[in-house]
């Protein structure tokens, strides 16, 4: 694995799950046994707890592929990578947005990495895929192209 990111949620989603499964337990609790509110304090938590861990996409670089959530992109189907900053990722998002493209997008990620699909049997013309450090995303990109293209040559 030459990069791996998964896209977590920031803190403040935490917090703000975490106080949205106490104001479940103490409704709740008011009216169950202590025994039953501690069960149900278990399984809020575990439940937001499983919900903004779910909703956490991987973000990898493989020898072989670029993986965004559950979708597999071979290296031999990479043409151009661009690093967007926030700025542009609004743009290309909104208003320059190709609606065949491939999103893995998370708001508390301010910049992604944009990969062109040369593979004309793919109907996603291009991947936009959120990173908190898209200039590494896309050098892990660029540098395991490269050391394909020279492990190929050599061969």
């Amino acid at each position: 694995m030459r990069y791996r990111e998964r896209l977590s949620a920031p803190l403040l989603w935490w917090v703000i799950g975490l106080a949205f499964g106490l104001t479940f337990v103490i409704a709740v609790g008011a009216i169950l046994p202590p025994e039953a509110g501690v069960a149900a304090l278990v399984v809020a938590l575990a439940l937001v707890g499983g919900v903004l861990l779910g909703l956490a996409p991987v973000v990898a670089v493989t020898d072989d592929a670029v993986l965004a959530a559950r979708a597999r992109l071979p290296l031999a189907d990479v043409g151009s990578v661009t690093v967007l900053d926030a700025g542009q990722v609004r743009n290309r998002i909104g208003v320059a947005a190709d609606p065949r493209a491939y999103l893995v997008y998370r708001a508390y990620c301010d910049g992604a990495v944009e990969i062109e699909v040369t593979d004309a049997a793919d109907p996603h013309p291009y991947w936009l895929v959120s990173s908190r450090d898209p200039g590494t995303f896309a050098a892990a990109i660029e540098g395991t192209r490269a050391a394909r293209a020279n492990h190929a040559q050599e061969a």
